[in-house]
Formats: structure tokens, sequence, C-alpha cells
């Protein structure tokens, strides 16, 4: 996990054992992607992100897509995985 602000719970525990079973590196590249972005934008782990700053994210997202700054798709696909 390529962070300053992912926990080493998050880089030795949990990422190595939720990417173990993929089968594709571009598959955790994306999912890496997505976590590091939110992990960015708040400056925390993404285990101290709290359910207010997922709407917040959720919110900013959604006028991103009103602008057309980012297509639906890739704001669903943030939140899918």
């Amino acid at each position: 996990m390529n962070s300053i602000y992912a926990s080493n719970c998050i880089c030795q525990l949990i990422w190595p054992d939720f990417t173990a079973h993929f089968r594709s590196h571009t598959t955790a590249a994306s999912y890496q992607a997505d976590i590091v972005e939110i992990m960015e934008y708040f400056q925390k782990d993404f285990l101290e992100i709290r359910e207010e700053e997922v709407k917040e994210y959720f919110e900013i997202l959604s006028h991103k897509v009103e602008q057309e700054n980012l297509k639906p798709g890739t704001m669903a696909k943030k939140f899918r995985e």
C-alpha cells in the first residue's frame, strides 16, 4: 500500500490477505488506487474513515459526475470495490 496514511495493520495484515485471491495484478492495483485515493483525501488511515466522511466523499464524487468530470460507471466502481 503506497500511502503515508496507511497503517501497519492495513499494509501488513489486511491488504495482503485481501489481495491474495486476485488473479490479476491489475485488479489489485485498481482496488489499491481507490483506497489510497480516499485515504489521501481525508489524510487518514482507511480504518479511521467513518460514515460521515464516506457520505461526504460520495457527495464529492456525485458532484464530479454531475459536472461530467467523472463517469457514473467510475463512481460506481469506486463504491462497489
